[in-house]
């Protein structure tokens, strides 16, 4: 139920017009519902205004947090680029190092080590 009335109140501002007025109702269980209409005949509820998303200019983030987004991102992708660089480094060393026989052992069987 309570996920129910979070997708309710997540949808609402999508189905409402701008400036609209809702009521927030309570249930017997204590959850709260929201509705376009009084929650009895009489009336009743919390009367709760919507306002709706802007669009167009001067909306949705800022131009600060537009940089600090692409400057995220690029750091992001430089790390990456980086850790690929290391890992293709570290494979190509390993590489190397499986190409050189070990040491051989000189030792006779026989012979004590000196």
């Amino acid at each position: 139920m309570k996920l129910l009335s979070a997708l309710i109140l997540a949808l609402a501002p999508t189905v409402v017009g701008a400036g609209q007025t809702m009521y927030k109702c309570p249930d017997p269980s204590g959850t709260a519902r929201f509705q376009q209409m009084p929650c009895s005949p009489t009336g009743g509820g919390e009367a709760v205004t919507v306002k709706s998303i802007p669009s167009g200019a001067g909306s949705g983030i800022s131009d600060d947090a537009k940089n600090y987004m692409q400057e995220r991102d690029k750091y992001w992708e430089e790390r990456d680029k980086a850790a690929a660089e290391e890992s293709k480094r570290q494979e190509e060393s390993q590489a190397e190092r499986n190409k050189v026989p070990p040491p051989v052992n000189r030792q006779q069987p026989n012979e004590p080590p000196s």
